[in-house]
């Protein structure tokens, strides 16, 4: 239920950012939203795992779509160019 994802996602937060059970709870995390359509939360948690160092090729192409269709063009343009430089 949303309510349950809301739950884990705000204890997510409180939790140590640098440990690899963060970053694997947190992609589940991202995972979860951008597979309901909730564009923004998946776009902030998956910002907040980019900025950990964990930046796959899937996770910058799902922030790119999720900030270009939240209507954050300059952030999908930015999002787009480093992706640019990873493939």
């Amino acid at each position: 239920a949303k309510t349950d994802l809301e739950q884990v996602s705000n204890e997510w937060g409180e939790l140590e950012k640098s440990s690899n059970g963060w970053r694997f709870l947190g992609w589940q995390l991202h995972n979860a939203y951008m597979e309901r359509n909730d564009l923004a939360r998946g776009l902030e948690v998956g910002q907040q795992l980019k900025n950990s160092g964990l930046n796959s090729i899937d996770l910058q192409k799902n922030l790119i779509v999720a900030a270009f269709e939240t209507d954050q063009v300059e952030e999908a343009r930015e999002l787009y160019a480093e992706f640019k430089q990873l493939d």
